[in-house]
């Protein structure tokens, strides 16, 4: 049995619950599992966090925000502490700023051959500015000749992985869902059709772009946003929009909410293998999704929803499900189905383990 540390500084959404999956079923295998996290605005209340990460997983908090540049070097110095403490057998990292900090430590103490490094979307597919998207690819390509391994959530990642760094060191730990802790999908009895997604309002999910959607479509269906977001940026992607903010949720709630949903949209920029989506096809509700890595993993064009690569696109196809109720419907039945098959949550730990030993 492995003595496993996992590392983010991305304590919320889907990202933690990926981690909560994955930690747990390592836990479950026998593996001996710690978390080291920073908080975020949107990591959820303590109750929660014991209840997604229950014993024997040992988990440890940074109490600072791990992506401002205070709480960056709290992050370094817990992962040093950790490390030097632990000595664990493999070291898992997820999201950008603990794959930027875990690597160079472990790098330091001679332990870079351990590491996996899982970014969940890569900051270098961020289409938001060239200069950014730049400097994260230059800092992944520095970082990736240190050594470790890239454990990629999704065979559309991995692609775009293998096209930068070396293949021999890139695997798939596909994104996996418990289907059988979902709630039943169920219809709202008000009459209209509820159109909705599921994540924090930040610009990575493009939340203007589903505003736009749902201006244009407000006679068609509700609309409802699962999550919330700093209050400027609400303000800004959504006030006039007509999209119902839902504010937090506690994981439990937000998949009972988006169970309400008749059909659920992404427009996500970037993204890695989205867990939300995944749900929501886990829960026999067609979606449509924007063009981008992970997506494209999650639906089956013209199968379990639609896939595109426009606004216009998004909006023809939506309006299409609104009105035909037999077309959403077989949508619905033949996304539950293939997620059983291609999202079946029961060798996620053995996958993973496999790759650390690798």
């Amino acid at each position: 049995m492995l003595r496993i540390l996992h590392v983010t500084e991305s304590m919320g959404s889907g990202v933690m619950i990926s981690l909560a999956g994955l930690a747990r079923a390592q836990a479950k295998a026998g593996h001996e599992v710690f978390v080291l996290h920073t908080r975020r605005p949107d990591t959820p209340a303590e109750e929660t966090l014991a209840e997604l990460f229950p014993e024997p997983i040992r988990r440890s908090e940074i109490s600072r925000d791990g992506r401002r540049a205070s709480g960056f070097f709290a992050l370094t110095i817990g992962i040093f502490k950790a490390l030097t403490q632990l000595r664990p057998d493999a070291i898992h990292l997820h999201s950008s700023y603990a794959g930027v900090s875990g690597r160079l430590v472990a790098g330091v103490l001679g332990m870079i051959s351990r590491t996996v490094y899982s970014p969940h979307g890569f900051a270098f597919l961020n289409s938001r500015s060239r200069r950014i998207s730049g400097f994260a690819l230059l800092v992944e390509k520095l970082l990736n000749r240190l050594g470790g391994k890239l454990a990629l959530v999704s065979n559309s990642e991995m692609t775009a992985a293998r096209s930068t760094f070396d293949a021999r060191r890139t695997y798939v730990l596909q994104n996996r869902v418990d289907i059988s802790k979902l709630p039943k999908h169920r219809h709202r009895v008000d009459g209209r059709l509820r159109v909705g997604t599921v994540g924090r309002i930040s610009h990575s999910k493009g939340p203007w772009k589903f505003a736009e959607v749902a201006r244009e479509l407000a006679y068609d269906a509700s609309f409802v946003w699962i999550g919330d977001g700093p209050q400027t940026d609400k303000a800004n992607w959504l006030r006039d929009s007509g999209v119902e903010v839902s504010g937090w949720q506690t994981p439990e709630n937000a998949i009972k909410l988006a169970a309400e949903l008749d059909i659920y949209v992404s427009t996500a920029l970037w993204e890695g293998m989205p867990l939300a989506v995944m749900e929501a096809q886990a829960l026999g509700i067609p979606c449509v999704v924007s063009n981008i890595v992970g997506n494209v993993d999650v639906v089956e064009h013209g199968i379990t929803g639609y896939v595109c690569s426009d606004h216009q696109t998004i909006v023809m196809a939506i309006k299409r499900l609104v009105e035909d109720e037999v077309l959403r419907k077989f949508m619905g039945r033949a996304a539950a189905e293939r997620a059983k098959i291609v999202f079946a949550h029961d060798s996620l730990s053995a996958d993973s383990i496999e790759i650390y030993r690798a």
